[in-house]
């Protein structure tokens, strides 16, 4: 798929969204919408999972620009950085209280 600015998406950049995109989601799940919920944010983590091993297969057979290179590491931060540290925080709370 082609952006008007001359930038190319592939299969593998959409993969990568995607772990971005429930990465994202699963914080909010966690943060705002439901506060007890974990499960939701958990199932979320296991989606990210499956796009990040997507995302390095198709990277590995069709190689790899440098937006998607950028987008990747990105994702990989919030999905598996920042989502696991705020799951742990917020089961410590869960568990103290």
């Amino acid at each position: 798929m082609r952006l008007p600015f001359n930038i190319e998406i592939r299969w593998q950049d959409v993969a990568t969204i995607v772990n971005l995109l429930f990465g994202t989601l699963a914080i909010l799940f966690l943060v705002e919408a439901y506060r007890q919920n974990t499960s939701i944010a958990a199932a979320f983590i296991l989606i990210c999972v499956l796009a990040d091993g997507a995302d390095g297969i198709l990277a590995r057979t069709r190689g790899q620009e440098s937006l998607g290179f950028q987008l990747d590491s990105l994702a990989d931060f919030i999905s598996f950085g920042l989502l696991p540290s705020i799951l742990d925080r917020k089961s410590t709370r869960l568990n103290s209280s």
